[in-house]
């Protein structure tokens, strides 16, 4: 089953894959990846939090991560600006679709 820990990692091997200058940006962008990669699993706060149970998940749809690729993209330029200048959106909508992907491949959910 795929864990937390599983989707982090696999945002910080994209966050890996931008070319940077220094250390410090690198740590940064995969950070950045990091909570890109984890930001579609946002919608068990509810649950955990109210006791809410959520169906579908609509946070595990490709619209979702198209928003999430577009937000991370607003929080490049308006936010972060400069320091994550190398982070491309591609891969920043590859980090929360590979969340999806995964969860898709090890049978997270029921059909």
């Amino acid at each position: 089953m795929s864990s937390i820990f599983g989707h982090a990692l696999i945002g910080v091997a994209l966050g890996d894959n931008a070319q940077v200058a220094n250390k410090k940006e690198k740590a940064l962008v995969c950070l950045f990846f990091l909570a890109l990669s984890i930001c579609p699993d946002l919608d068990y706060l509810p649950t955990w939090i109210f006791g809410l149970d959520m169906e579908p998940r609509y946070s595990h749809s490709v619209a979702a991560c198209l928003l999430i690729a577009l937000s991370g993209l607003a929080i490049k330029r308006f936010v972060l600006t400069g320091l994550l200048k190398h982070a491309s959106f591609w891969l920043m909508l590859l980090a929360p679709l590979s969340h999806v992907a995964l969860d898709y491949f090890v049978g997270v959910h029921r059909n």
